[in-house]
């Protein structure tokens, strides 16, 4: 792989396969085929480590086990501590993590590289890193195969170059690293924490808000409040004189009279049972959505359509578009 970015002085670019060590099989990827089947897995035993353990230099400890002596039959594919784990497979290639001190017996699984860093050469965390690195990536996709999985195969793995720093200058990288990023985790945590915060706030405030609470000085100033009781009454009969002059609309439309005692067949909507529900501020009263509101359920998406009513298509309200208390457009699909 041709690198042509310039490096500071005294740092020089070095293929991964050159950053290992001496020992046998210092490079090596999990089993394949026969070797590992679903059938050789066991509810204890020696670990397997898989893709779904590497994480951005982050060993995530998703389990799963074989049996002892199917582990020794695969020694050449065995992790230790601090060896480094590369995912071959996914969509963020090269990904790598340094396998923990405790991890105990354990195997690589296909699709995973087991790598033993030369600590004469490079610093194992400054390598994880450099792995991981948004720029490393970059180089890598040059030569990622693999529709819909990307794929790096282990000669790919080796030849992907790495900026090497002196190994006193990759130490200081790597205790600035931690310390950025121990920052980062506590301006983290920190919104975490306003979030939460924010969450209780926004709670209390809709609270005072539902109780009368928050308008209950304002309230104390004023000397004609319209009784909400009135306001409902009137929302009441507005509702049913709409619901006449409809009817009356399509009696008109289909050219009939209105027959006697058409308006009995108004359905008043219910009310509340107030016996159960606290005592409310002065002017307030009870009342439910169905007294204020007209609702309505959706339709399922992908539900057969007349021919008619696929002419065009049409904003699909989902849940994801109501957020709290807003509507969010970006969010809408169509259907048609």
């Amino acid at each position: 792989m041709n690198v042509e970015q310039a490096l500071p002085t005294g740092w020089t670019w070095i293929d991964l396969e050159n950053l290992a060590n001496s020992s046998t099989n210092s490079i090596t990827d999990g089993p394949f085929g026969s070797k590992l089947k679903t059938e050789h897995y066991t509810a204890s035993g020696p670990r397997v480590l898989r893709l779904q353990n590497i994480g951005d230099g982050i060993f995530r400890d998703e389990k799963a086990h074989i049996s002892e002596s199917h582990f020794s039959d695969l020694q050449k594919h065995r992790v230790f501590p601090g060896d480094l784990i590369i995912a071959a497979l996914g969509e963020q290639l090269p990904r790598a993590c340094i396998t923990p001190a405790w991890i105990g017996p354990a195997i690589v699984k296909a699709d995973c590289v087991r790598f033993k860093p030369n600590d004469d050469i490079v610093q194992r965390h400054y390598l994880c890193y450099a792995l991981n690195a948004e720029p490393t990536r970059r180089r890598a996709s040059a030569i990622i195969h693999g529709v819909g999985r990307p794929r790096l195969n282990l000669g790919e793995l080796k030849s992907i170059q790495i900026p090497l720093a002196p190994l006193a200058e990759q130490r200081r990288i790597v205790a600035r690293i931690e310390e950025l990023f121990a920052e980062l985790d506590e301006a983290v945590a920190e919104l975490e924490r306003v979030r939460a915060n924010l969450k209780r706030y926004r709670a209390a405030v809709l609270r005072a808000a539902v109780s009368g609470e928050l308008t209950a000085d304002w309230r104390a100033k004023q000397r004609h409040l319209e009784p909400a009781s009135v306001l409902l009454e009137r929302i009441l009969t507005d509702r049913r004189a709409k619901w006449e002059a409809d009817q009356l609309a399509k009696f008109a439309a289909a050219g009939k009279t209105p027959p006697k005692g058409w308006q009995e067949k108004y359905a008043e909507p219910s009310a509340p049972d107030t016996a159960v529900l606290p005592v409310l501020p002065e002017r307030w009263c009870w009342t439910n959505l169905e007294q204020l509101t007209e609702i309505a359920g959706g339709i399922t998406k992908g539900q057969k359509r007349g021919p008619s009513e696929r002419v065009r298509s049409v904003a699909y309200l989902r849940v994801a578009n109501v957020q709290r208390g807003y509507l969010d457009p970006s969010l809408f699909t169509h259907h048609g």
